[in-house]
């Protein structure tokens, strides 16, 4: 009899997996991009956070998870813990093993220490500033500091009047151009927000700090220098002892 010719039959593929069932399916990334964009979206992270620590919209004993940072920022577990670790260093969190970061509490030893430093410093930063910019430079701030900031303070939004000071400090953080002095002011700035945020929603002291503020642009445009250094440290003389005297109100 005639053999049957051999039919060869191709070997069956495996049935291909529906994307995101059973144990091996594979997450998409959280973050957009490649790897080094993410890296880069870590220090705006830790800005927002600290920002949001420093006006107490997350307050002392509120717990930050790996994963609420995951969900909000859109960020990967590592970017996340890098984060956490940033505030930490920053002495924003604790961090207890295998748990949800901490926010901290700031103490009044602190903040104290807090003024000091930044008596000096913000002062030298204010004279740096007056004496690498021409005093015309400032007229902006003069003007600032003239008519806006007068209605903001009529008003009592003291959270207008947080931002005019950012637009102050910013500009002469800019205009000082010491990296290492800058770089000591931030590593303050949360603890300093802190105390400010506060103290302005107590509203005794809107008017005083715009006099006192007006007084430092002043002199910066006429170009003193040194008159604009020393009135900044008087002006943070005179937080540290508001705060001393509303201690109390101030950290509750």
């Amino acid at each position: 009899m005639p053999q049957r010719p051999v039919v060869r039959r191709r070997p069956r593929r495996p049935a291909r997996r529906p994307p995101g069932r059973g144990a091996a399916a594979k997450s998409k990334p959280l973050a957009p991009g490649a790897k080094g964009h993410e890296r880069q979206l870590v220090g705006p992270i830790i800005l927002a956070l600290s920002d949001r620590i420093a006006t107490r919209a997350l307050s002392a004993g509120y717990r930050i998870s790996e994963q609420d940072i995951c969900t909000e920022f859109g960020v990967s577990r590592s970017s996340a813990r890098e984060a956490l670790a940033g505030l930490q260093h920053r002495g924003l969190v604790v961090r207890p093993p295998n748990r949800s970061a901490i926010v901290t509490t700031f103490t009044a030893e602190e903040i104290y220490e807090t003024f000091h430093v930044r008596e000096v410093l913000e002062g030298r930063c204010f004279r740096l500033a007056s004496e690498n910019e021409p005093p015309a430079a400032w007229q902006d701030l003069v003007d600032l500091y003239a008519g806006p900031m007068e209605e903001i303070v009529r008003r009592g939004d003291f959270a207008a009047q947080l931002k005019k000071i950012d637009v102050l400090n910013r500009r002469v953080r800019a205009a000082a151009r010491n990296r290492t002095l800058v770089e000591m002011l931030e590593s303050i700035d949360v603890k300093t927000r802190y105390v400010m945020t506060r103290t302005l929603m107590l509203g005794t002291r809107l008017e005083q700090g715009l006099s006192d503020l007006r007084a430092i642009v002043a002199a910066m445009r006429r170009g003193d220098a040194l008159a604009a250094g020393r009135l900044r440290r008087e002006n943070i003389v005179g937080q540290r002892e508001f705060f001393r005297r509303y201690e109390s109100l101030i950290l509750d």
